[in-house]
Parts: C-alpha cells; structure tokens; sequence
C-alpha cells in the first residue's frame, strides 16, 4: 500500500501526536501541529482512514453540550506502515560511509573538462537508481556540484559562501540547491536548465523527509563536498 509523502506527513504527525497525549487526537490539534487548517487536516484524515491506517472515535465537547468532537487514533497498519517507510529509507551507518567516500573521490581529481564530463554522466546515471531518501540527496548535491564546476568563474565560491553563512544545515542544504539552480541554469542549454530544476525539486523534497540525524550527516557532507 503507497503512503504518499503527504499522508505520510499527516499519519506520522497523528502518530506522534498520540504518543505524547495518549488518547485519541483531534483534527484541529494536528492541523495546528503541522501548520494547515482543521479541514485539510481532517479532510487528509479521512483519506488515511480509507486506507485503513487510522480510525476515528468521538469524545464529547467539554464546551458545547449535546456537541462531540471528531478524534482520530492510528491503526496498527498505520504504525507498520510508518515503520515500513522508515526502514526503507534509513541508511545504515556503513552504507552511508561507503558512499559518502564513493561521492569526495568522484568530486575530486578532477584534471580536465573531459574527466568531469565522464564523471558527470556516470553520477547522473546512478542517481536514477538510488532509492533511499539520504543517497538520493547525496547523489543530488553530487551532480549539482559537478555543473557548477562546468559553469567555472566564480559561482562555486560564491554558493559555498552562501552555504557557510546559513543559520542551519537544513537551510544551508535548502540554499544550496537555489544557488546552484540560479547560477547554473542561465549559462546553460535549456533542457540542462530543466534537468537541473526536476533534480533540485526531488532533492528538495527528499531533504524534507529526512531524519534530524540524517540532515546533520548530509550537511557536513555538503559543507566537506564544498571545501
């Protein structure tokens, strides 16, 4: 069963919701935690109950009387679902070492245009087949370099300038892939131009979904990738 990134946005923030609180939530509370209004969250709801992931109660509203409040709870589908999700795009400690240290030797050593434009396809060919969220940002920022290093000048010393001066890594990551997008693009053919852009968007929202842990191993990634 496919957890949209959007449900799964909603049916982790019930889950956690519920955790803390421990009783059934309501819509307006996780609509609050996530920044929407109550009928987005309770319509994305209703949407996760099709599925069989969460299953409404009613409780009674302590201020109106007569009234009941709509609450919502996750089902244990929901949890493995979640659980699912999590495992597969969770990167173990060793695989992500093993390809943190693939991605410097490629971004290093390079002697001369034609190396980079070799090195460039290859890392753009094995973007395509990486599936969890940490390498495809990984493999992300590996390819974006590698334009940035073909449009030459002084553009990659002023996006690592931007990058450094970022209040947090998620900001420094966010930042980066406009800086690259904006310097790269206008100097380059216009399908590079909206290659550029699909891949910033899929980094973009892959970096979203990312574990606090994995954005702090990213960013010093990034901040190394840089120097």
């Amino acid at each position: 069963m496919l957890l949209t990134r959007r449900r799964k946005q909603f049916l982790g923030q019930l889950a956690e919701l519920y955790g803390q609180q421990n009783e059934p939530v309501h819509y307006g509370t996780l609509a609050a935690a996530l920044g929407v209004s109550k009928w987005t969250a309770y319509d994305m709801l209703k949407e996760i109950e099709k599925m069989g992931c969460a299953v409404r109660s009613y409780a009674a509203n302590g201020g109106e009387t007569g009234r009941t409040q709509v609450r919502f709870v996750p089902t244990p589908l929901g949890y493995e679902l979640l659980e699912a999700e999590r495992e597969e795009t969770a990167v173990d400690a060793d695989d992500w070492e093993a390809t943190r240290a693939r991605l410097l030797a490629a971004l290093r050593g390079i002697s001369s245009r034609r190396t980079l434009t070799e090195r460039l396809r290859k890392l753009k060919e094995e973007v395509r087949h990486v599936k969890r969220g940490m390498e495809v940002c990984a493999y992300s920022i590996g390819v974006m370099l590698m334009y940035l290093y073909k449009t030459g000048g002084k553009a990659e010393e002023y996006v690592r300038h931007l990058v450094s001066r970022a209040p947090t890594g998620e900001i420094g990551m966010t930042t980066f892939a406009g800086a690259v997008l904006g310097t790269v693009a206008p100097e380059s053919a216009r399908e590079i131009g909206a290659e550029l852009a699909e891949l910033a968007g899929k980094y973009l929202r892959s970096v979203t979904d990312l574990s606090e842990r994995e954005k702090v191993l990213l960013s010093d990634f990034l901040l190394e990738a840089l120097v």
